[in-house]
């Protein structure tokens, strides 16, 4: 086996999301999305060698340690449906800020932070993170059909509550969710 792949790990980082209650979005990501906690991802999944994750974790600390935050948190008001239908098995229900500059200005430093490490695990989601518009998944892998009911039965009343105080940055081996939930294989920085 080559070398590179037995010592390969992915890394990816969010922001971790803690909602006000809220009865009907437990209820809708129960139904549609119950895989993941509630998160806006910040830097999407790259693929890096084991020699560069104590750089990356270094950089990142040292960004932390100077990044501060009135209240040391974010508070975010999730108003806008970000629809996304491709026609395939695939379809997504996302809902985002209308407006964050807090959350744009944060993933455009950890951006920067990380510029050399640009091997993406799917190269679609470079486009995502280039393009990058904060949002909560709440409905994924839907299928056409699905994704009509989905948004049907959202209507017209989404807006929900959030607030972000910890960035998480995951190492994995495998990009599988029983991996990304690990809690050895989190580090977190608060803001």
């Amino acid at each position: 086996m080559d070398m590179f792949f037995e010592t390969m790990k992915i890394f990816a980082m969010y922001a971790r999301v803690v909602l006000d209650r809220n009865t009907w979005l437990d209820a809708f990501r129960k139904k549609y999305h119950d895989a993941y906690d509630p998160h806006i991802t910040l830097i999407q999944p790259r693929i890096i060698s084991e020699e560069q994750v104590s750089d990356i974790k270094k950089r990142v600390s040292s960004f932390f340690s100077d990044f501060h935050i009135p209240n040391h948190r974010i508070d975010v008001i999730f108003d806008t449906l970000i629809p996304e239908e491709t026609k395939t098995e695939k379809n997504c229900v996302m809902i985002g800020p209308k407006q964050n500059f807090l959350l744009l200005d944060l993933q455009k430093r950890l951006r920067a932070i990380l510029v050399e490490y640009l091997n993406f695990f799917e190269e679609k989601t470079k486009t995502y993170e280039e393009n990058f518009r904060p949002h909560i998944t709440i409905g994924i892998d839907l299928s056409s059909d699905d994704y009509m009911v989905a948004l049907n039965e959202l209507g017209n009343e989404y807006l929900f509550k959030g607030s972000v105080s910890e960035i998480v940055l995951t190492v994995v081996k495998e990009h599988t969710i029983e991996e990304a939930k690990n809690v050895e294989n989190m580090t977190v920085f608060y803001l």
